[in-house]
């Protein structure tokens, strides 16, 4: 009997290590929540957005216009006249390091902060 409450206590130390480590790594794995995204185009910061503040912001392109909008915290191209329209069905971006990228139009939207 004394052996199997020896493996009991193991298995369930490992289990509580287990479940430590993966509420450890989802928690990393997240990512920090920003409040900033730098607009960069031709390589030079033209706009700085702060994302607590809803807001629509009208960017000129090298090829065309783009509406970014500011949703609760997240931010996403609305439209843009480049053919391709990849920056447009990109994902929602808040977390510090997201970028949205269009390369017709040499823009770089970066989460900061």
């Amino acid at each position: 009997m004394k052996k199997y409450k020896f493996d009991i206590f193991l298995i369930v130390g490992l289990l509580v290590v287990g479940i430590l480590l993966l509420v450890l790594w989802l928690t990393t794995i997240k990512g920090v929540v920003g409040s900033k995204a730098s607009i960069i185009k031709d390589g030079k910061e033209i706009l700085q957005i702060d994302l607590k503040y809803d807001k629509v912001y009208e960017i000129e392109g090298n090829t065309s216009k783009m509406i970014i909008e500011v949703h609760s915290g997240k931010l996403h191209v609305k439209s843009s006249g480049c053919p391709d329209k990849i920056c447009v069905h990109h994902d929602e971006v808040s977390n510090v390091g997201d970028e949205i990228i269009c390369i017709p139009n040499k823009v770089i939207i970066r989460v900061v902060e």
